[in-house]
C-alpha cells in the first residue's frame, strides 16, 4: 500500500480556461481555412493575422483564436457570444450552435 494519494487544487479559473481552450481548439478543427476570414471579422489586422506560423489551418486558427481572446478585457461570458455571432456573419451556423452550447455550459459550470 502506497498511502493517500497527493491531492491536487486547481483553481476555477485554471479548469475554466482549460475547458474553453479545448473547446476553441475544436472550433478551430471546423474552420480550418476559413481562419484568416474568421479573425478579421473579430477585429484583428491582417498583419497579425499575417504573423502567424503554424503548419496547419487547424493550429493557426487556434492560435488566432487564442490571439483575439487576449486581446479581449473580459472573460469568456463576454467574448464567447461575439464569437458565436461573428460565425454567424460568416455563414457558419453550425458553429454559432456549437459556441452557444460551450457558452452555456461554462456559465452554467
Amino acid at each position: 500500500w502506497e498511502g493517500p494519494q497527493a491531492v491536487i487544487s486547481t483553481s476555477n479559473a485554471a479548469i475554466g480556461k482549460h475547458f474553453i481552450d479545448n473547446r476553441l481548439y475544436q472550433v478551430s478543427r471546423a474552420v480550418d481555412w476559413e481562419w484568416t476570414r474568421l479573425g478579421q471579422e473579430l477585429g484583428l489586422n491582417r498583419s497579425m493575422l499575417d504573423n502567424i506560423r503554424m503548419p496547419t489551418d487547424t493550429q493557426k486558427a487556434f492560435q488566432m483564436l487564442k490571439a483575439w481572446r487576449t486581446k479581449t478585457p473580459h472573460g469568456p461570458l463576454h467574448y464567447l457570444p461575439q464569437l458565436q455571432e461573428t460565425l454567424q456573419n460568416i455563414g457558419r451556423p453550425d458553429l454559432a450552435a456549437d459556441v452557444q452550447g460551450m457558452y452555456k455550459e461554462y456559465r452554467d459550470a
